[in-house]
């Protein structure tokens, strides 16, 4: 009897902490309806932009917590350049700031500056992040897209058209990879709606924040940015002299010191010094910017918006102006730009619009273009009301971004969707404002159409988030848009670099060379792993091992007696050698396929004076060596090693 007394004590207890875990949940749960309620009664806007802030998690953080690949290409030096931000930091405080206003990459931007505070967060892990900064960006995006629907539209369908523009394919594609272009969105959403605020108030406070945004435009990518927004603000300069809100005088001086700003930009892209004659015109156009302060203060003109964007972008591009001016030309007509596939050579501009609309979601811009025109038709009414007028002057500013971009990829022949994408944010957002409008035709189905495309976005992106797979999602993503899937096994630079440690480097630079760098679908396709150099060198920064990867593009292999004192001059101490050398696409004008060629030969046939084989392995399904590049070349090159 005392035993069942006993057990039966020892499930009562058991009882009560069930009881107990229960009562803790209710109360929990009670708790945070009385949050959610307190926020809705006091703040219901920041309500709004938690829910956002909640959906854009679920988009876009989760595909990163199960994504392996490291950033590669551009990311990877994105990456690169904000781990050695941080690093900076570890001097002090000061020596941190200076870095992080001095530290550039290949291409000198803001971005790996922004993105600083996420890699200190995250206490250096990439992928984390990567997450992280994207998953900022996307939210900072929903949250200016819902304040601008907002001016025309109810919250709940604010609500809604945000979510329907961030969970577009080509968006949260771009969220997938560390590139700066949505956080260029975001800031792009920011222009636009603090313009938008503006004009309506006519208000200081929102012309200088969206001077703010625009000058980030500028720092982010300085020369899309100034082709997007040049005939916009020419028509809105027009506009505000239209009507009488600016003067010759205002628009006299604007344009006046536009012109020393020019010329001391074009001053510092020379390569030769001209610092004094530069600074000398920056300090005219202060000068004018001065005297004519506070006359465009009191009138309240998108010049307002311009100079404070002017300010930010020279600030930021002042100390690498040539560098940038380099990136910039090699881009788009130099010779990366010859290294692109060249689709849009021979084609007009609206031949390249085109081309391009194919690219962004096409199936889903249709769908809102049909209804948003529903939207503006009316049977009862022809005239528009204001809001209706509004999303249309939207969608004319949309095109007006674009004109200059198509034609300067129908001059340069590339094809590069990135240049393009905040004229079609701005596009899609005034499509969505009339489609979602109260007025018009139709509006119950328009608003079940809508919200329909917003649920197969979001399942789509969520389930390729989370890596779920099944063929009716598969199907959705046929009218959604295919998307990036997450790559979940262990990704090939991480092989690649356990395997230079084995060989006993633990520090020093490589240089390396991989056909699967210039042909990375096709040797995908073949089911070869590729690593990519910078990439491991963001990883080995990662695990805080002093050993950077890039390559060598200038050596001259006509005199290979010199080949180990060209590699030394550059500051390199071994060569990295990928093996394969059957690939199915190369592009023989890069000088880099041409290097990885003679080395892959050099491999097989023996060494040059002054450079031995440290060893090969394999670990990506194809024997990789390391040549080391002796301090003299007084030994004689070595026979290549069987690879282990």
């Amino acid at each position: 009897m005392q035993q069942q007394g006993e057990f039966k004590i020892a499930a009562d207890s058991g009882t009560m902490r069930k009881q107990d875990l229960k009562d803790i949940g209710s109360r929990l749960f009670g708790l945070l309806c009385q949050v959610r309620s307190a926020i809705v009664l006091v703040a219901p806007g920041l309500y709004r932009l938690l829910f956002l802030g909640a959906v854009v998690f679920v988009l876009v953080f989760s595909w990163h917590a199960l994504n392996q690949r490291l950033p590669i290409w551009d990311g990877a030096d994105f990456v690169l350049s904000a781990q050695k931000i941080v690093e900076r930091f570890d001097g002090g405080l000061l020596a941190g700031l200076k870095g992080w206003y001095l530290e550039r990459g290949w291409r000198p931007i803001a971005f790996p500056a922004l993105a600083v505070p996420f890699f200190i967060l995250s206490d250096g892990q990439i992928l984390v992040a990567v997450g992280l900064t994207q998953f900022a960006a996307v939210w900072l995006l929903a949250a200016y897209v819902y304040g601008l629907l907002r001016t025309m539209l109810s919250p709940a369908r604010s609500v809604a058209g945000a979510l329907l523009i961030v969970s577009m394919q080509w968006i949260v594609d771009f969220s997938n990879v560390f590139y700066s272009e949505i956080t260029w969105l975001g800031a792009t959403a920011g222009v636009l709606f603090h313009t938008t605020v503006a004009y309506k108030h006519y208000s200081l406070r929102h012309f200088l924040a969206g001077g703010f945004w625009l000058g980030l435009m500028v720092a982010l990518r300085p020369a899309e940015t100034v082709l997007l927004s040049i005939v916009p603000a020419v028509a809105l300069i027009l506009r505000e002299w239209k009507r009488e809100i600016v003067g010759v005088w205002e628009i006299g001086l604007f344009v006046t010191q536009i012109v020393p700003v020019s010329l001391a930009v074009w001053l510092l892209a020379l390569p030769e010094q001209n610092r004094m004659a530069a600074v000398g015109l920056l300090g005219i156009s202060c000068l004018t910017n001065a005297v004519a302060a506070r006359r465009l203060i009191n009138c309240r003109s998108i010049i307002v918006l311009l100079l404070v964007a002017e300010t930010l972008a020279l600030a930021w591009h002042l100390p690498t102006i040539r560098s940038l001016y380099l990136w910039a030309y090699d881009t788009s007509f130099g010779p990366m730009a010859k290294l692109s596939d060249q689709k849009f050579s021979d084609l007009l501009p609206w031949e390249v619009f085109w081309e391009l609309m194919q690219r962004f979601s096409p199936k889903i811009l249709l769908l809102m273009a049909i209804a948003a025109v529903f939207g503006v038709l009316s049977i009862r009414n022809l005239t528009l009301d204001e809001n209706s007028k509004q999303a249309i002057l939207i969608i004319i500013i949309a095109f007006l971004m674009m004109a200059p971009v198509l034609l300067l990829l129908s001059i340069s022949g590339t094809s590069d969707m990135r240049r393009i994408m905040p004229a079609m944010l701005v596009l899609a957002t005034g499509l969505v404002a009339l489609a979602f409008s109260t007025g018009g035709l139709v509006a119950r189905l328009r608003i079940t159409l809508l919200l329909s495309l917003l649920t197969a976005q979001v399942v789509s992106a969520t389930a390729n988030g989370l890596n779920i797979r099944v063929s009716s999602l598969a199907k959705l993503q046929g009218l959604t848009g295919h998307l990036r899937q997450p790559y979940t096994g262990v990704d090939p630079n991480v092989p690649v670099l356990d395997g230079i440690l084995e060989l006993g480097v633990r520090n020093g630079s490589v240089s390396a060379y991989t056909y699967c760098y210039r042909d990375y679908a096709n040797c995908e396709r073949q089911g070869l792993p590729v690593f990519e150099p910078v990439a491991l060198s963001t990883l080995a920064k990662a695990r805080r091992l002093p050993i950077q990867v890039h390559f060598i593009r200038d050596l001259d292999f006509s005199k290979p007696e010199s080949l180990a004192g060209q590699i030394r001059y550059r500051g390199f101490n071994y060569v990295l050698v990928d093996m394969f050398d059957s690939p199915s696409a190369v592009n023989r004008n890069d000088p880099y396929v041409i290097h990885t060629e003679k080395f892959i030969a050099m491999e097989k046939i023996g060494l040059t004076a002054g450079l031995i084989n440290r060893g090969c392995f394999s670990t990506v399904k194809r024997p990789l060596c390391v040549i080391e590049v002796l301090q003299t070349n007084l030994g004689r090159g070595t026979q290549s090693r069987s690879c282990r």
